[in-house]
């Protein structure tokens, strides 16, 4: 009796155990068979290059946080403005822009910008072989591109609007809290740091922006500087990414290690009356080789998008500066031109209208906007 139970007992473990395995084994062929359709479907939306990048990235998510623990240990040391203060020759590049705007509305439109239905033409202003190549066009807005890199582009916008000051403009532009409150991408915005040269009109500033769903966010650290050019009753604008020590990679995130945008904003008159012409050059790389489709996506429809937006925000800035209910950004943007050739002469800049046979520059002048 007790030799038949014990047979019994040993019988169905093996029967159950039989049936656990076989469980096993069907579940772990359904979930390496939904494996395999998910990395071909990755591999043919991105593409070999863009599939390794994305594997790399996943990657890197899983490391241990040893990386962020010898960061953080020499997250005391203090950024060094020196070296990473963006020197004046930087603003350089700006000269073509402004020279475009002077000729927008009286230049000649070439044969390619006639068959994209454009009012304005940018052609005439390469000065090397990467041509600026017709993009998109709308009312009141043009962009252009042009291949920096192997499959990245950079960008040019040029806007004009009637109803907007450059001043107004300006505010919106350097306004870190106003931004937050009309640019839901932007899941986090601020100042690090301002610059300890005075007048230097120079900031150091972290930011975090939202990627569609699937992707993960991008986040810059980048340094801003402000400057006018009186002669030519401009406005420009440059940022440059940058590395600060305590703002390390987080890898939930990917962060832009190269970036550089610089605009040129032209009032049509004067700097407080309605009217400005501005120009946007920019270039960034997201770290990961992202799709045509969903490039074209971006440019076409959310540039517009956030340009309409820009718009929309500057409006509103007006409205409630005139009822005293925003404080005005731009009056804090001086700058003692003596002061700012002694600091950056000495480090390469040739911002100097005379003599050394270099480029006609802006000759760099206080910002009066604001006033």
């Amino acid at each position: 009796m007790l030799n038949r139970l014990l047979h019994n007992l040993k019988h169905r473990s093996n029967v159950t155990l039989r049936q656990w395995s076989y469980q096993c084994e069907y579940i772990f062929a359904q979930r390496s068979r939904r494996a395999q359709q998910l990395l071909t479907f990755y591999h043919r939306v991105w593409g070999e290059t863009g599939f390794k990048e994305l594997l790399r990235s996943y990657r890197t998510q899983f490391q241990p946080p040893i990386q962020g623990l010898m960061l953080s240990a020499v997250g005391a040391l203090a950024f060094d403005w020196d070296n990473e203060r963006i020197q004046l020759n930087k603003f350089e590049l700006c000269q073509s822009d402004m020279d475009f705007i002077d000729r927008a509305e009286r230049a000649l439109v070439c044969e390619v910008c006639s068959q994209w239905s454009r009012t304005v033409c940018y052609c005439a202003s390469n000065t090397d072989d990467r041509i600026w190549e017709p993009y998109v066009t709308r009312d009141n807005y043009t962009i252009w591109k042009r291949e920096e890199k192997p499959s990245l582009y950079a960008y040019k916008i040029y806007v004009h609007y009637d109803d907007v000051s450059a001043d107004d403009f300006l505010n919106v532009q350097t306004d870190i809290e106003y931004r937050k409150q009309w640019d839901s991408t932007a899941v986090k915005l601020e100042v690090i740091e301002c610059d300890t040269m005075p007048n230097s009109n120079s900031h150091l500033i972290y930011w975090e922006m939202q990627w569609p769903r699937f992707f993960a966010n991008r986040d810059y650290v980048y340094c801003r500087r402000i400057l006018t050019d009186k002669e030519h009753n401009a406005i420009l604008i440059y940022n440059q990414s940058t590395k600060h020590p305590k703002y390390p990679e987080d890898p939930q995130k990917v962060r832009v290690n190269e970036y550089w945008s610089y605009m040129v904003i032209k009032p049509y008159k004067t700097f407080q009356e309605p009217g400005i012409h501005y120009v946007l050059t920019y270039f960034d790389d997201p770290g990961l080789a992202i799709p045509a489709r969903v490039k074209s996506w971006v440019t076409q429809s959310q540039m517009p998008d956030f340009l309409n937006r820009l718009y929309e925000a500057t409006k509103e800035y007006a409205r409630n500066r005139s009822q005293s209910k925003t404080k005005q950004i731009s009056s804090h943007f001086k700058m003692s031109t003596s002061e700012c050739r002694t600091n950056d002469e000495d480090r390469g800049s040739r911002l100097d209208s005379g003599g050394g046979g270099g480029p006609r520059v802006p000759k760099i002048e206080p910002i009066q906007v604001g006033k």
